[in-house]
């Protein structure tokens, strides 16, 4: 989720490989001691058959307790639900600065780029997420599997749109970078009447002098992964997808029809609308 805010990173060269080296290792280490601890505690069977709050029950048995104990239910729960807030938090914290992302590129209304007078933070971003997430937590009232058709469906658009994304940037690298310059400076305002602009001047009205947005990195002072792990990174979201599609057809071909009531609307309101075409 680092990568969404690459442009509030201090020194992003430097920074983020370091951010991305600890977090990868840490992860690595974490999860591998996970497996083993399952594997050390819990038989085969009762991974592989897929046994109900399975994190339960692998500390019950590694503190010798062949039946349920309520004190350590409770803690796990506990636990089981602060690891949750703290991945929502790092949901919340990409997802509103990609929709914020989108209104500077008149992809999303206007109204999803406004930012905190003080905090600079994209406020009108995170209500519109709290809005939709509220609306997700009703529709197992309609239906006992929406949770997961709503998982599986977005999984794959998801996965897909990582897939496309990078591989149109690995071709824009091999060409040599075209147009590099509109990704890396922010647009002015002299030109007038144009979504991104208006956007970037209601910025501007809440910032002290020295904050006011402009160009501050060139090309070489901006992190650049080698060529190599895009291409990897690619071809393992491809795989994901490709999998998803073959194991749930029915909920991936969903989101394939809800990814494609998006081009006539891309069209009708962003295509040669934006200062960045």
């Amino acid at each position: 989720d680092i990568n969404y805010a690459m442009e509030e990173i201090i020194e992003p060269a430097k920074n983020y490989p370091k951010a991305a080296f600890i977090s990868m290792l840490t992860i690595t280490i974490l999860y591998t001691g996970i497996v083993v601890g399952f594997y050390s505690v819990l038989t085969h069977p009762d991974i592989t058959t897929g046994i109900a709050a399975t994190t339960i029950i692998f500390v019950e048995r590694a503190f010798g307790y062949e039946s349920a104990n309520t004190i350590i239910r409770i803690f796990i729960a506990v636990v089981v639900s602060l690891s949750t807030a703290g991945a929502l938090h790092s949901s919340l914290f990409a997802s509103a600065r990609l929709f914020f992302a989108g209104a500077r590129f008149n992809h999303m209304p206007a109204i999803f780029g406004g930012l905190h007078k003080e905090h600079q933070t994209p406020v009108p971003s995170l209500f519109i997420i709290c809005s939709l997430s509220i609306l997700y937590c009703l529709f197992p009232f309609f239906s006992d599997t929406a949770i997961d058709f709503l998982i599986n469906s977005t999984c794959f658009v998801y996965f897909l749109a990582i897939a496309i994304c990078v591989g149109l940037l690995v071709i824009w690298r091999v060409r040599g970078r075209p147009n590099v310059g509109s990704v890396l400076c922010t647009p002015t305002t002299t030109n007038t009447n144009t979504n991104t602009n208006k956007i970037v001047a209601e910025q501007e009205t809440f910032l002290e002098p020295e904050q006011k947005l402009q160009p501050k990195m060139t090309l070489d002072e901006v992190f650049i992964m080698p060529l190599f792990w895009h291409i990897l990174y690619c071809l393992i979201s491809l795989f994901l997808t490709l999998f998803a599609l073959f194991a749930e057809p029915v909920q991936s071909g969903y989101g394939l029809l809800v990814t494609a009531l998006g081009i006539p609307v891309y069209y009708w309101f962003v295509f040669n609308k934006s200062d960045y075409n």
